[in-house]
C-alpha cells in the first residue's frame, strides 16, 4: 500500500536539514506555512508531531512531500485551529 507523496513548493515551506531541533522547528512553523523536514524516516514522524505539538501547544499536521528529488515530510499547524488556539 503506497502513500500518495505530494510535491511541496519551497517558496511557501521553510527547508530543514537539522531534522531533531525541533526548537527550531517550531519556531519556523511560527512564521511559515509549514515546515519541510528531508529524509525523515516514516517511523519518526509520529515522535516528531507529538514533541512539535508539546512545544507549540497547538494541533500538528504531517505529510509525506518531495521538493524535485528529495523526499521528507511536511509539518504545519492544523486547519482546527483557528487563529493560533485550538478549538475544543
Amino acid at each position: 500500500m503506497s502513500k500518495r507523496v505530494r510535491t511541496v513548493n519551497p517558496k511557501e515551506l521553510e527547508v530543514v536539514m537539522d531534522r531533531l531541533n525541533f526548537n527550531a522547528i517550531a519556531e519556523f512553523l511560527g512564521k511559515t506555512k509549514g515546515v519541510f523536514i528531508e529524509d525523515l524516516d516514516r517511523r519518526t514522524v509520529p515522535y516528531a508531531r507529538r514533541r512539535l505539538e508539546q512545544i507549540t501547544g497547538k494541533k500538528i499536521t504531517s505529510w509525506a512531500g518531495r521538493d524535485g528529488q528529495r523526499r521528507g515530510y511536511v509539518f504545519q499547524f492544523s486547519t482546527k485551529t483557528v487563529n493560533n488556539k485550538k478549538t475544543q
